[in-house]
C-alpha cells in the first residue's frame, strides 16, 4: 500500500483483460490497470491517484511484469512476498460481497449489484496454487476480502475470474 492504494495481482487472472494488469483500489474507487502501458482496462480511479500508480508502474514494470507471469502460471514465490499485504465483458468491476463453500467444490457468490453466481472450483484444483485446497478444510476456510473470495496461505481468485466462469443462480 502507498498513500492509500492497494495494489492486487490475482492468480490466474488473464481471461478478462487478456494482458498483464494489476487491481487497485483508493477509497472506495477501484479499477485494474495495464502493467505495459498504465491505461485503465476497467472500472474508475480518481485522476492524481491514477496518475501515482502509473509512475509507481514505470519504476517496477520489470518486477511486476514478472510477478504476474509467477500469478497466471500460479507460482507465489515472489509476488506473495510484495503482495501489499465463454467470453463475457464486465463493463464494471464487481466486487464478490459475500462467499458459501458448498460440499461439491463450488462457491455460492453474491457479486456487489446482488446477483447470485455458483462457481465450480474443481476444475482449478490441477493448478497451483487450488490443488491445496482438494479434499483439504482449507477449501471451507475461504472469505471475502477485498472484494474477492480468499483461503488463508494467499490463496485468491481475481473477481473478473469468478464473474466470468460462474453461473447466475
Amino acid at each position: 500500500m502507498f498513500f492509500g492504494i492497494i495494489v492486487f495481482i490475482f492468480y490466474g487472472d488473464n481471461e478478462q483483460h487478456h494482458t498483464p494488469h494489476i487491481h487497485v483500489r483508493y477509497q472506495e474507487k477501484k479499477a485494474s490497470i495495464a502493467i505495459n502501458d498504465g491505461s485503465v482496462l476497467a472500472g474508475d480511479f480518481p485522476p492524481r491517484q491514477l496518475r501515482m500508480v502509473q509512475v509507481w508502474i514505470d519504476i517496477h514494470r520489470d518486477e511486476l511484469t514478472a510477478d504476474w507471469e509467477l500469478a497466471v502460471a500460479g507460482e507465489t514465490n515472489r509476488f506473495v512476498s510484495r503482495r501489499f499485504n465463454r467470453e463475457v465483458i464486465m463493463e464494471t468491476l464487481l466486487d464478490v460481497i459475500s462467499v458459501k463453500t458448498r460440499d461439491d467444490y463450488t462457491l455460492e457468490l453474491v457479486f456487489e449489484n446482488g446477483e447470485k453466481r455458483i462457481f465450480d472450483m474443481k476444475p482449478l484444483f490441477d493448478k497451483k496454487p487450488f490443488v491445496k485446497l482438494l479434499n483439504s478444510p482449507l477449501f471451507f476456510k475461504a472469505s471475502v476480502q477485498y472484494g474477492t473470495v480468499v483461503w488463508p496461505g494467499n490463496i485468491d481468485i481475481a473477481p473478473e475470474t469468478l464473474w466470468i466462469r460462474s453461473v447466475q443462480t
